[in-house]
């Protein structure tokens, strides 16, 4: 009888996410059956030639068992530094491909995020605060990674839509928008219907925006604050709207406030990765 594997044990043998296989079938990508249930199986031949196509290095399956994903963490090592100079030295189509290409090897987005791009906003906001960067190469920076984000989304295949709602917006005079655009591209990824509605929002905004779309999910993002009371009532008016619609309110970002930040939320996030872990958890893959 042929051998075949569930999602989980493909994202396994792949050392990737298993949204991700998820996606990668429902695009065609990867090929598999459905059983009458809805549920994707894959045989070795479908592995394989997935793992062929797109580089991936793969044991020999075994119908006793399953390789594991290497519990060895992937480190970027010096591809921080190369991102950083492509930021300021190539356009958009280049640094978008240097992205990619960690994506194409299989590297789950959320460490892209949160272990390469992240770390190079922070090296761009570093330098330009310590004069080692002027305002204009900042922007130039800036754009190119906002820019290549954008490409990248339209670059990766989308899950199949999954009926969701987002609104994704930074509260008051918050003026970085790269960190809730990183959001709102990992949610259109997964199948999210999602509202962008970017920078600098007052609260009646959001929140007319809440009462408008209805969403199942609400996302802000914070960086820095220029007066934490106000920011904080903000937040509890906003907390309060997304409730009244039944939304789920997460609040990421670098900034801190105060403990009492996460009163006026369902979930405080400071990495993607804990934004996937927390839809994985209150909104799961069918």
């Amino acid at each position: 009888m042929e051998e075949l594997y569930s999602s989980k044990q493909v994202a396994d043998i792949l050392g990737v996410n298993e949204s991700s296989v998820k996606r990668w079938a429902d695009s065609g990508d990867l090929k598999c059956f459905k059983t009458p249930g809805g549920h994707r199986k894959f045989n070795k031949s479908h592995i394989y030639d997935f793992a062929n196509k797109y580089s991936y290095n793969i044991p020999e399956l075994s119908s006793l068992s399953v390789p594991q994903q290497s519990e060895i963490p992937f480190s970027f090592n010096g591809s921080i530094e190369i991102l950083f100079k492509k930021l300021l030295n190539s356009d958009e189509k280049e640094v978008l491909e240097f992205i990619y290409s960690f994506y194409a090897r299989g590297i789950p987005l959320y460490t892209i995020f949160d272990d390469l791009i992240k770390p190079c906003m922070t090296k761009i906001g570093e330098y330009w605060f310590s004069g080692r960067l002027k305002i204009d190469d900042e922007h130039v920076a800036s754009y190119n990674l906002m820019k290549s984000i954008i490409l990248l989304n339209n670059k990766i295949s989308p899950a199949i839509p999954n009926g969701l709602k987002a609104v994704c917006g930074c509260l008051g005079k918050e003026n970085h928008e790269i960190g809730i655009l990183i959001m709102s591209n990992v949610l259109k990824i997964e199948g999210w219907n999602v509202v962008f509605l970017g920078s600098n929002l007052p609260v009646e905004s959001l929140s007319r925006s809440i009462k408008i779309h209805k969403p199942d999910l609400v996302c802000v993002s914070t960086t820095y604050t220029t007066n934490p009371k106000i920011f904080l009532k903000d937040m509890e008016k906003l907390y309060e709207t997304s409730k009244k619609y039944k939304a789920k309110l997460i609040l990421g970002g670098e900034n801190r406030i105060n403990a009492e930040e996460s009163r006026h939320c369902d979930k405080r996030t400071k990495s993607i990765k804990e934004v996937y872990d927390y839809l994985n958890e209150n909104f799961p893959v069918k």
